[in-house]
């Protein structure tokens, strides 16, 4: 529902149509005002995603096992399930860490790459953690700092070595 209409003078001295709460009628309030083109929204979108990708840091790719100073980093391939071990099937992986003075020890866990998925995170300088089973050998894990995005250590799923019936 408007407001009443009703007719008021201007600053001029013009009659106007006026609503009830006192907003005028076309003067270029916001309820009146048209919106923005798209021809001027494309541009201002532009400039901010250039602005976020050069905000965003660079993707790394290890190639080689690597881990920085005081920093103890091993994974381990551990056989699906009591009893089962198929090398051509997936299998979980053990994740152990160890990392001396690290002033504030909030980790992330990536595959692949520094940009990789997220397989978990842990605020602590020592642990372990077992992969659920999507690891394949070669399958990069990543440890990285997460307030820094530093990348910390890097190795890959070794192969899974079934014991000898």
């Amino acid at each position: 529902m408007q407001g009443a209409r009703i007719m008021a003078r201007g600053r001029e001295g013009e009659q106007r149509a006026v609503r009830a709460c006192g907003v005028h009628q076309r003067s270029g309030t916001l309820a009146h005002r048209r919106p923005a083109t798209p021809a001027m929204r494309i541009p201002a979108i532009v400039a901010a995603v250039l602005l976020l990708v050069a905000c965003t840091p660079e993707e790394i790719v290890p190639t080689e096992p690597m881990a920085l100073d005081g920093v103890r980093f091993e994974v381990e391939a551990l056989p699906q399930a009591e009893g089962a071990c198929d090398p051509a099937q997936p299998f979980p992986a053990r994740v152990t860490w160890d990392v001396t003075d690290w002033t504030d020890p909030k980790f992330d866990f990536l595959l692949r790459s520094t940009n990789g998925q997220l397989f978990a995170r842990h605020n602590t300088a020592k642990g372990e953690h077992v992969t659920d089973p999507y690891g394949r050998e070669g399958l990069w894990i990543l440890l990285v700092d997460r307030n820094t995005r530093l990348l910390v250590a890097a190795k890959p799923v070794p192969a899974l070595v079934c014991p000898a019936d």
